[in-house]
């Protein structure tokens, strides 16, 4: 897998302190507390705030997550192959995957398809829900 960075994004983010290790170009999450802003990766089922820009370690300072624009994702494509224009959502550990299902809320939309896991593909960073109807 390539190594993602903050120079390969290009629309707004927030920064934070990392809560735990971070892998960069996965979906991440913000929690606020009275003194600060934590970053942390998000998980299945949770919902997103952003892509994590690069990897950091737990505890480092000024964190990027990026919330807008387009960027890189870390994505598992085997076994639901993603297409362009896919909706994305966390997967474990914050990595993307395929959302299928109605209602469901999303962090990405593909601008490039995956066949395989743990590729990186180029993505709009856009939250939303999912709507069949």
């Amino acid at each position: 897998m390539a190594a993602v960075n903050s120079s390969l994004f290009d629309g707004a983010s927030i920064t934070g302190t990392a809560t735990e290790a971070l892998t960069g170009g996965r979906f991440g999450k913000v929690s606020d507390t009275a003194a600060i802003r934590q970053i942390a990766m998000a998980d299945a089922g949770e919902d997103t705030h952003g892509i994590i820009g690069e990897a950091a370690v737990n505890g480092a300072l000024d964190v990027s997550l990026f919330n807008d624009g387009h960027g890189y994702l870390e994505v598992l494509g085997n076994s639901i192959n993603i297409a362009r224009g896919d909706f994305l959502k966390a997967g474990t550990n914050g990595v993307g995957i395929k959302s299928a299902a109605d209602q469901e809320n999303y962090g990405a939309v593909a601008m490039e398809p995956a066949t395989a896991d743990n590729v990186v593909i180029r993505v709009q960073i856009i939250k939303g829900e999912r709507s069949t109807a």
